[in-house]
Formats: structure tokens, C-alpha cells, sequence
């Protein structure tokens, strides 16, 4: 079945936090966590029930959820912190949300 979902990619900035992009989306098309982890491409290896880490990429199929969400996949990288929960990295990025533009 084919969905069609609302998405305003001019009101989102580069290096915005996956948390604000998807947050403006789920306010969009009000979706429950159920309908947002489906729309949003999570990955089937991913236990959504349990929380998902916005700092890093790996429980989305970037590809998909760039064209869900009306951006280039390139730029939806960059809301992530790093690609991989794995990274020795991510224990260096803050815990902190960063806002759009307009909420900052």
C-alpha cells in the first residue's frame, strides 16, 4: 500500500538533528511511534520498542527515508552525529538535541 506523507524540506537547515527532521514530520502527518517507525524506514533489525539513538544512522535505510522526508541523502546523513552505534566516537557527542534555526 502507498502512503503519501507530508514533508516541507524547505523548513529544514543544514545540520539539523535527526531528532528536529523527524519531529517536524511526525507533527506533519500526525503518526503514531508505530506509523512513524514504518514511515521512517526504520530497519527491521532495529527493535524500535526499545528506543532508537538518534546520533547515529545505522537503524535507517538513509536512501529511503531521504526520499520519505524530501532530502538529499546527503543531507539527511548530516543530522546524524556518526553512521554507526559501533563507533568508538559517538561516546564523545553530546547527549544534547541541536534546534532549527528558528528554535535556537
Amino acid at each position: 500500500m502507498f502512503f503519501a506523507y507530508t514533508a516541507r524540506s524547505a523548513r529544514t537547515y543544514p545540520f539539523e538533528s535527526a531528532w528536529a527532521r523527524l519531529s517536524k514530520f511526525q507533527t506533519l502527518n500526525r503518526l503514531s511511534w508505530q506509523q512513524l517507525t514504518e514511515a521512517l524506514s526504520v530497519l527491521r533489525t532495529t527493535n524500535a520498542a526499545c528506543g532508537i539513538d538518534l546520533r547515529a544512522s545505522d537503524s535507517f535505510d538513509i536512501p529511503n527515508l531521504a526520499r520519505t522526508l524530501g532530502v538529499p541523502p546527503a543531507d539527511l546523513q548530516s543530522a546524524f552525529c556518526v553512521r554507526s552505534n559501533h563507533e568508538v566516537i559517538l561516546d564523545a557527542t553530546s547527549p544534547s538535541l541541536r534546534f532549527c534555526q528558528s528554535c535556537a
